[in-house]
């Protein structure tokens, strides 16, 4: 990521994973030239890369969509599968879902992970991009 960024970051993980899996995989973004904070950037590739980890074990989908955007204060990761969503994942249990929830909390952000319409799942994070950092749960 030092190199180029958060949607260079993002595009090469999703290239990465449809040469792996044969997926389908889009990216939108609107992040244009300036960096972000890098300890945004490094969240939002994180939580990117444990949610395309998670499709690819619970998922059974063949098509990932992915937009980064920014607005005044925020940046926004949505990341889209069409597989068998929430309820057709086993219910597993590991630490990939908390784990993309701390991280975002860590600075002041959110990460939920929902049921998508239609099938599939939805995670939608939002980072500030002024933060204070925020002590780990107890």
């Amino acid at each position: 990521m030092d190199a180029g960024g958060l949607a260079d970051a993002a595009r090469q993980s999703l290239d990465e994973v449809a040469r792996d899996t044969g997926w389908s995989v889009e990216l939108v973004e609107n992040l244009g030239a300036a960096r972000l904070p890098p300890a945004v950037e490094t969240a939002a590739l994180r939580i990117l890369q444990e949610a395309l980890s998670n499709a690819r074990k619970h998922a059974g989908t063949t098509r990932i969509e992915v937009v980064l955007s920014q607005d005044t204060d925020r940046i926004h990761l949505d990341v889209r599968d069409y597989g068998v969503g929430l309820a057709g994942a086993g219910g597993a249990r590991g630490l990939g879902l908390p784990s993309m929830r701390e991280r975002a909390r860590l600075l002041g952000g959110t990460c939920v992970v929902e049921a998508a319409p239609g099938g599939g799942t939805h995670v939608h994070a939002q980072l500030p991009l002024r933060y204070g950092l925020v002590a780990p749960a107890s």
